[in-house]
Formats: structure tokens, C-alpha cells, sequence
């Protein structure tokens, strides 16, 4: 479900229309659904346990996620132009939340009642019946929480043509802004975090009797898919920055165009930061045309990266444990040797070629070179026993695993665009547009931190594991190509697109490096036809015309001690068919139709 709508208001102050006022602003809301891993009704696996009650499910369930997003934004100002200066003053507010409802699920820990009536959850001691019983039924619905974020920005740009003796009048722009942002979890309802006691379904051990000794006590806490935020989780959080910029361009020579920037900005949460860039462009001839660039960039840290707050549920060497995410500032972190989180910083280049030998063919060919230091990444699972006494002596208790963001990564990314652009008239007595296009891209991590000190002896393999690392640098393929032909007849139109997706690799997360498994290239092709009614447009189309999907997981290499495999690992024990990523999704053939009405002309 889509509801979309937006306005826009201009007034001008003269009759020249050289001032004005100006406003605009839109409204937004989504509701969407998507599924997580299916729960077997019994075991999927030796230590995949207590995630289904068959009492509630006697045949196992598919979580569904059916989220509420809601933007809404307004901005304002005033433009001017007086005695060549151009001048924009103005305002904008920007709200965006996400509610993560959730059905077809249940928390386990509540136990099998749903009745509220009659409930089970035992609460902490796993006895029903006394004192701290919860009170509280299971449920296969929840609100698990929201998060929301905001941005007020207010900012004023200057543009001059200025004469300044050379090949043409040089445009000089520069500015300045504040921006306000604010960043809030807010807690599900209890019953999506709790941990309601009860012993799961797989807990009474070998004899299949609850209350003796072969017990196992560990509880599935909180909705499955998704286990709500918490009351410790709620953050309300904000930051301001203010930069400033300026940029000049001029044609030095007939031939020859230059373009230099600078901007400075300070954010109140890590300190202040200037970039610049260098841009040319040389032009011999109508034909011809090299380009080039050089400049610094940064990145600060995301508010939602400093203060994101979670406990999920994760299955981690066979065990299925409770990992937490704790921003870098919560004693948990510093314990870890978490720092407070700086800006990414980045070295880009970049250069091309392209000519044009005829009106109607265009080629062209670009290189680009992206550095960035400082990468921040989500680091591994530190979950080792000598870790969780290090937590437990510091008072961080109930946690199996954690987690927190790192500015742990230095990356390179590399890569060559090549397109071919051929408009060939007269066919059939319409315009038939090809266009090719190739891209190479790799990505390279150049340097991993070293774990923090506290970690010496612990047995914890490093800042990063090995899933993150394949994400970087094997998940997207390294080659990628489309070519399209575009066809025009008067109110006639058509098209048909062949999109080459190379080799790629992927790992099921929260594992290890034996589940690393290589997939192969794979080819989609897409069509269209429309035709136009006066001013309506209909089109019928169809994406992945031959209904391709990635290749399924098959290494047999054993991975663990119970015999288990990488392709039991990758396909979630056969809930799920194909690997954890895939550039071109799970979906297959889709079918669409479409309407085009233009509002005004």
C-alpha cells in the first residue's frame, strides 16, 4: 500500500519575476511485507531449537514483516537575482519512521498459551505458579518498536558570473548551512522483548520430561524474526553541524574548462573537516572530449551508527544466543575497547574519454579510483567464554555476544565504464536506440584494525569476521553489462533489455569462512511495449523475461563438528533454497502494467 502526494507554492515580489517566494512539501506512507526464514514445527538442525511451538504452529510458520514508513517534509525561502548576484535563502524539515509490525510469529519464551486468560509464561525462575509469573499470553502478532529520525536544514547559496580576464566569465558559487538532526528508538510492546521463562519446546532433554536434570534452560526471548526494542534500547539522540562552501568555475582556454571546490564543515559530535576538488575538462574538438578529477571527501558517522541500540537473536558456532549491539559510547563498548566513532575520509579520482565520431554514435570510457579510510563497519560477534567474564566482571551481565560499530576498515575500489550509444533512424519507419554498456569494479580491503588490547587471550579471531569481509569484496560480481534497444514509431514504443551479472560469492551470516561458496554469471532480460492514447500512456512489460534466479547452494565441505555442511549453512537448512545475497534478487518473472498521465503541460 502507497500513498504519495505533494505540493509546491511560488509567489513572485516583482513584475520582473526576479524575486520570489517558494515553498514545497510532500507526504508519504508505505506498507509493505516481506518474510523472514521459515521455523520448522520440530528441529531444522541439531542446535537450530526452541523457535516453534506446535502447539501454535503445528507445521511451522513463516515470520512476516509488515512495516509502516511514514515521511512527511516542508521547505521554504526566498530566491533573488540583483546586478548578476543570485541569492536562495531558505528552510527545510524532513521526518521519516519506520514501525516494525510483525505477524505469523511468536515469542517462545511466553510459551504455548495464547489465551490471556490462561497464560504459562513462567518468568525468571521457569517454574509456573509462583510469585514471578508474567501474567502475559503469547501472541503471533507484535509492534516491535519504531524508529525515527528528523533533519531541520537551513541554508543560503550565492552565485556571481564574474569577469575576470580570461576565455569566458568565470561562475563563482559559495554558501553556508546549519543542520539540526534527531535520532529516536522507541520500545516495542512488551511482549515483542520479554523474556517470558518458559523452557522452549527442545528443553526437556533426552528423557522428554520438563523439570529434571537434563533440562536445557536456554529461552528464545522476545518475537521471532525480529525480537522488539526494549526500554534500554530507547535512545532520543541529536546533533548539529554548520559548513560553508565555496566552488569557481572558468574556461581558461577555448579548449579548456576548470573547476575548483572547497568546503569545511564541524559536527558537534566528532570535530571539523575540510575537502576540496579539482575538476577539468579539455574539449579539442566537437568530436573529442577528456575529462578528469581529483578530490578529498568525508563521511561522518550516521546518527542511527552512534547511538543504534538491539538485541537479536543470532545462531552463532551452533548455539542460538542473544547478541547485543551497544552504541560506542555504553560501558559495554568501552569495556571492548570500543572509540568514540570519527568521519570516514576518502581520496577520489577519476577519468574519461569520450568521442563522438558521427551525430548519431557516441562512445565512451571512464576510470575511477576510490580510497577510503577510517571504513565504519558493524564489527564481528565477540562472544568467546573469556570475553563474556571480561563483561561479567565489568557488570554486563545476559549478554552472549556483542557487537558495536568500528571505524575498523581502510578500503579501495576501482573501476572501468564503457558505453556505446548508436540512435539508428528509419527503421521500420521509426528510431531504434542501442545502447551497451560495460562495468568492471573491485573492491579491496587494505587494512583491518587490530583487536583492542582487552582481547589478548580471549580466543576472539578478529575485529571483523569473515562474512563482512566476503561482503565487501566478493558479494557484488566484479563484471556487470546491459545492452538495451529502444524503439520510437510515432505513439509506438518498445523495449528490450539483456542485463550480465558475473560471478559472485556469499556467506550465510554468522558463521565462518568454510561456508564462503563462488555462484554463477547469470543473464536477465527485460521488455516493454506502449502505446500512447492521446495523453495516456499504457505500457505492458515484463522483468526477467526467462525467470532466473541465482544458483542454490551445493559445497558439501563439513563446517562443524556435527557433520553439518557449507550448503546447510547457506540455505538455512533448507528453509530457504538460495544463497544470503544476490545482486539481482530472489523474485523471478514479474509482470507489470502501467499508466502514464501527465497533470499538466
Amino acid at each position: 500500500k502507497d500513498v504519495l502526494t505533494m505540493a509546491n507554492f511560488r509567489m513572485p515580489l516583482n513584475e520582473a519575476r526576479t524575486s520570489e517566494l517558494y515553498a514545497f512539501g510532500g507526504y508519504s506512507f508505505r506498507r509493505g511485507t516481506g518474510n523472514g526464514y521459515r521455523r520448522c514445527a520440530v528441529d531444522c538442525a541439531s542446535f537450530i531449537t526452541g523457535r516453534a511451538w506446535p502447539q501454535i504452529y503445528p507445521l511451522g510458520y513463516l515470520p512476516e514483516f509488515h512495516p509502516d514508513v511514514k515521511d512527511y517534509s516542508v521547505a521554504g525561502g526566498f530566491r533573488g537575482a540583483t546586478h548578476g548576484w543570485s541569492v536562495d535563502l531558505g528552510a527545510s524539515f524532513g521526518h521519516n519512521d519506520f514501525k516494525y509490525n510483525l505477524r505469523n510469529t511468536s515469542n517462545v519464551s511466553l510459551g504455548p498459551c495464547l489465551s490471556p486468560t490462561a497464560p504459562c509464561a513462567p518468568g525468571p525462575d521457569h517454574i509456573l505458579g509462583t510469585a514471578d509469573d508474567l501474567g502475559i499470553p503469547n501472541q503471533t502478532s507484535f509492534f516491535a518498536g519504531q524508529l525515527a529520525r528528523e533533519e531541520f536544514v537551513t541554508q543560503v547559496n550565492v552565485t556571481k558570473s564574474l569577469n575576470l580576464g580570461l576565455q569566458a566569465p568565470a561562475n563563482l558559487a559559495f554558501g553556508a548551512a546549519f543542520r539540526r538532526e534527531r535520532y529516536q528508538i522507541t520500545r516495542g510492546e512488551t511482549a515483542s522483548w520479554i523474556d517470558g521463562g518458559h523452557l522452549s519446546p527442545d528443553s526437556a532433554g533426552s528423557d522428554g520430561i520438563w523439570g529434571t536434570a537434563d533440562d536445557d534452560s536456554t529461552t528464545l526471548a522476545g518475537s521471532q524474526v525480529f525480537p522488539g526494542f526494549a526500554p534500554n534500547n530507547e535512545s532520543n539522540s541529536h546533533r548539529t553541524n554548520v559548513g560553508a562552501y565555496a566552488d569557481l568555475e572558468t574556461q581558461l582556454t577555448p579548449e579548456l574548462l576548470a573547476d575548483v571546490a572547497g568546503r569545511f564543515e564541524h559536527y558537534s559530535d566528532f570535530g571539523s573537516r575540510m575537502t576540496g576538488k579539482l575538476a577539468l575538462r579539455y574539449q579539442p574538438s566537437k568530436q573529442f572530449t577528456v575529462r578528469g578529477a581529483a578530490s578529498t571527501g568525508f563521511r561522518a558517522p550516521g546518527i542511527s551508527q552512534e547511538f543504534f541500540s538491539k538485541v537479536v537473536t543470532n545462531v552463532i558456532a551452533n548455539q542460538a544466543v542473544q547478541v547485543g549491539i551497544f552504541p560506542v559510547g555504553t560501558h559495554a563498548s568501552r569495556v571492548l575497547g570500543a572509540k568514540p566513532l570519527r568521519d570516514e575520509t576518502s581520496v577520489n579520482l577519476s577519468g574519461g574519454v569520450a568521442y563522438s565520431p558521427t551525430g548519431n554514435l557516441t562512445l565512451t570510457a571512464d576510470y575511477f579510483y576510490i580510497k577510503i579510510d577510517h571504513r565504519i563497519m558493524l564489527s564481528g560477534t565477540f562472544q568467546q567464554d573469556s570475553t563474556l567474564k571480561i563483561l561479567a566482571d565489568s557488570g554486563v551481565t545476559g549478554i552472549g555476544a556483542l557487537q558495536y560499530f568500528t571505524n575498523g576498515l581502510d578500503t579501495r575500489t576501482q573501476g572501468v565504464d564503457l558505453t556505446a550509444n548508436l540512435r539508428v533512424p528509419g527503421v521500420g519507419g521509426g528510431t531504434l536506440d542501442w545502447t551497451a554498456a560495460v562495468n568492471w569494479t573491485k573492491n579491496t580491503i587494505t587494512r583491518v584494525d587490530s583487536l583492542p588490547p582487552i582481547f589478548r587471550g580471549t580466543g576472539e579471531t578478529g575485529l571483523i569476521d569473515t562474512v563482512t569481509w566476503i561482503g565487501i569484496t566478493e558479494e557484488r560480481p566484479d563484471w556487470r553489462g546491459t545492452l538495451t534497444a529502444d524503439y520510437a514509431l510515432s505513439r509506438f514504443h518498445a523495449l528490450a533489455r539483456a542485463s550480465y551479472y558475473g560471478k559472485f560469492s556469499s556467506a550465510q551470516p554468522g558463521f565462518c569462512s568454510l561456508c564462503r561458496e563462488r555462484y554463477g554469471a547469470k543473464t536477465l532480460v527485460d521488455a516493454e511495449v506502449g502505446y500512447r492514447f492521446n495523453q495516456v500512456d499504457l505500457s505492458v512489460g515484463v522483468r526477467n523475461l526467462f525467470d532466473v534466479f541465482p544458483d542454490q547452494p551445493k559445497s558439501q565441505v563439513i563446517v562443524d563438528g556435527f557433520g553439518d555442511t557449507s550448503q546447510q549453512f547457506n540455505n538455512n537448512f533448507g528453509t530457504y533454497p538460495w544463497a544470503a545475497a544476490s545482486p539481482f534478487g530472489y523474485n523471478g518473472r514479474y509482470i507489470y502494467t502501467r499508466a502514464s498521465i501527465p497533470l499538466s503541460q
